[in-house]
């Protein structure tokens, strides 16, 4: 929004100076409006995977997305919070939601690679078991393969975070590694030079993050340029929160995140499954939108514990 307005200044000597100026209004960054405070004490994230349950208030995830904010600003070669670009190689996980909202705090951008494959699709005895299985298309086309060699981005990422060296973008200047046990304090094993620990750095960091008010049409996540035709380059941070609205019905498709129950009285919470990190994502973010706890499952859960996670957190079957 324009507002045009007149100023006047009285000059030493009495004469009057008219000057016009053009204050332009920042437009409201729906995005940030959707991440956790620290004020919210209720569930905002429970995970599910086998033989794991992880539950994290918005107070919690508040304290990472501010503690990964931090690192990334602070660590990160590039000084333009704009140009910021982070590449995840952490598949459906919750650790993929706190690296995005600590992105996204800092007013960066993120790219994905290929989907966590599930446990019938793995064929090696990878770290995380994704080095030596086939990828898994995403809704869109994204930069990155885990392909057993360092990923090559088709735009390079200032950071790359990932579950195992593999999954690490070569390009990136900032290369961190995350574990995936919930508890992990630190990384279990010596780390590749120059490359972070993606717990204990992020641990050490400031709880609270100074945030700077970011225009919406900032991109929050960007895709592979070498995609197919009519595929844009971006999705900016106003028109991610905007495609939330697809997500009102459950959509069971490969590629596709799949909520249940749909948002409505009495849900208080959600049931996210998907195939790709940036669907889980979409998944997550249209509950938090619906005022609801986010359940995020694993692609290696069975029906069974598909069903419990329903009947646990949803108050009703799946």
């Amino acid at each position: 929004m324009t507002i045009a307005c007149e100023v006047s200044v009285h000059w030493p000597r009495g004469a009057l100076l008219c000057l016009d100026r053009t204050v332009t209004s920042p437009v409201a960054d729906t995005l940030a409006d959707l991440l956790p405070s620290a004020a919210a004490s209720r569930p905002w994230l429970v995970w599910y995977a086998p033989g794991e349950r992880v539950e994290l208030t918005g107070h919690v995830l508040h304290m990472w997305q501010c503690k990964i904010a931090n690192l990334l600003t602070e660590e990160a070669p590039t000084a333009d919070p704009a140009e910021l670009l982070v590449h995840l190689d952490l598949g459906v996980h919750w650790r993929t939601v706190t690296w995005c909202c600590g992105a996204w705090l800092a007013g960066g951008a993120v790219t994905f690679t290929s989907a966590y494959p599930t446990a019938a699709a793995r064929s090696g005895d990878d770290i995380d078991g994704t080095a030596a299985a086939a990828p898994q298309p995403d809704a869109a086309p994204h930069p990155g393969t885990t392909s057993g060699a360092p990923t090559a981005l088709a735009a390079p990422a200032d950071v790359s975070v990932a579950f195992a060296p593999t999954g690490l973008a070569a390009d990136a200047e900032l290369q961190v590694l995350v574990p995936r046990e919930p508890l992990a304090r630190h990384w279990p094993g010596t780390l590749p030079p120059l490359v972070l620990d993606g717990v204990a750095e992020v641990m050490s960091r400031a709880d609270a993050f100074p945030a700077q008010p970011v225009e919406s049409t900032r991109a929050a996540i960007r895709l592979d340029p070498a995609g197919s035709a009519g595929t844009p380059t971006e999705v900016s941070r106003a028109a991610l929160v905007a495609g939330l609205g697809e997500l009102a019905c459950p959509v069971d498709a490969p590629g596709t995140a799949e909520r249940a129950p749909t948002a409505g009285a009495g849900h208080r919470a959600a049931l996210v499954r998907a195939r790709t990190g940036l669907e889980a994502l979409r998944g997550v973010l249209a509950a938090w939108q619906a005022g609801q706890t986010a359940v995020l499952v694993s692609p290696d859960a069975d029906a069974d514990l598909v069903q419990a996670a329903a009947r646990q957190e949803c108050g009703e079957p799946h």
